[in-house]
């Protein structure tokens, strides 16, 4: 068994966390209060049974899962919500509002400085670390992982990411946007529309939420299916199970 520390917390970390789990030592340390929030991802699968076999035994209530146009649809929220609580149920350690100050190399191992509230112990040595902090959501203020020291032992993923823009608007006023990306209807008569950052529109009564993010894209943004893939490449080529 490894010990392994995970720097970040976008999806595909908590899904590498979640494989991991199985066979490790799991320790995931987040600068945010929430892990994968603010969701830099669409809410899609290519089929519910995906949704179901990473949440195995979670109660999927509040996904609000939506069959439509030969896609699973759900609130990517609580996605991250439901997998941080299957991740601490499966004895991961999670340090949120913590971050990385320091790593040095002793014996072998990779000793991690940490900075954070109500935290015991500001050193954790480990076997491996996988740092996703720069594909994750910005962190607002003085709260970026810091250290200089490049080793073997520290992998840093490389995903090809494109920025956009991300708004919730009325279903009715979606009918009329052209430029989106995709479109993700959910039963409560509203919609969560992506556009390539730059190119939005503005529906008739406005957005109700928006935000800006960098997410995964291969010639098109990508699905759960695909994030989960790269999880379990990540994992058989870098790290022992």
């Amino acid at each position: 068994m490894n010990s392994i520390v995970i720097i970040g917390s976008n999806l595909v970390g908590l899904l590498t966390a979640d494989i991991l789990a199985k066979n490790n030592s799991v320790i995931i340390i987040e600068p945010d209060l929430e892990l994968g929030f603010p969701a830099n991802y669409p809410g899609r699968a290519k089929n519910e049974k995906t949704v179901n076999e990473i949440l195995s035994n979670e109660d999927k209530q509040n996904l609000f899962l939506m069959e439509i146009d030969g896609f699973t649809n759900f609130r990517s929220e609580w996605f991250s919500k439901l997998l941080t609580h299957k991740l601490a149920k499966n004895n991961v350690n999670i340090m949120n509002r913590c971050r990385v100050s320091s790593i040095t190399e002793i014996d072998d191992q990779l000793e991690i400085s940490i900075q954070g509230s109500e935290i015991n112990n500001n050193q954790i040595l480990c076997d491996n670390a996988i740092d996703f902090s720069d594909l994750s959501f910005s962190i607002i203020g003085n709260s970026q992982h810091t250290y200089d020291l490049e080793s073997p032992k520290i992998i840093k993923p490389k995903l090809k990411t494109r920025e956009y823009f991300v708004g919730i608007c009325l279903l009715s006023d979606s009918y009329d946007l052209q430029n989106y990306e995709v479109k993700l209807p959910r039963n409560d008569d509203l919609v969560e529309v992506w556009f390539i950052s730059g190119q939005q529109e503005l529906p008739r009564h406005g957005w109700i939420e928006s935000k800006v993010v960098y997410a995964y894209y291969e010639s098109k943004l990508m699905l759960l299916e695909d994030y989960y893939s790269k999880a379990n490449e990540l994992v058989a080529k870098m790290v022992k199970k």
